[in-house]
């Protein structure tokens, strides 16, 4: 099974503070990086997007808030502006361990 990262945007929309910082705090424990003050970019695998999208649609439960995410292919990833592409990290490569 292919188990690749891929380039994850997160963004959201919240009145509150509390879930806001919430938010924040999840999406840098999954080492994304901030673009803009609602918006956060970083590669993530399969697994790690479904779980950080359970817990953000936890914390951002209300009938005002919102969340956005999308998902870079490589090439369109490419395209994109080299300030964005500052804030991905790039993760190292697999290991095989026997």
């Amino acid at each position: 099974m292919n188990n690749l990262s891929q380039t994850t945007l997160i963004g959201w929309e919240t009145r509150s503070v509390k879930r806001h910082n919430q938010t924040i705090s999840n999406c840098k424990d999954y080492g994304l990086k901030p673009v803009l003050k609602n918006l956060y970019m970083g590669k993530l695998y399969a697994k790690e997007k479904k779980s950080l999208l359970i817990k953000l649609k936890k914390v951002l439960n209300k009938k005002t808030d919102k969340i956005f995410y999308g998902v870079f292919c490589e090439s369109c990833f490419s395209g994109l502006d080299s300030a964005v592409k500052e804030c991905v990290p790039i993760l190292p490569p697999f290991k095989i361990i026997k």
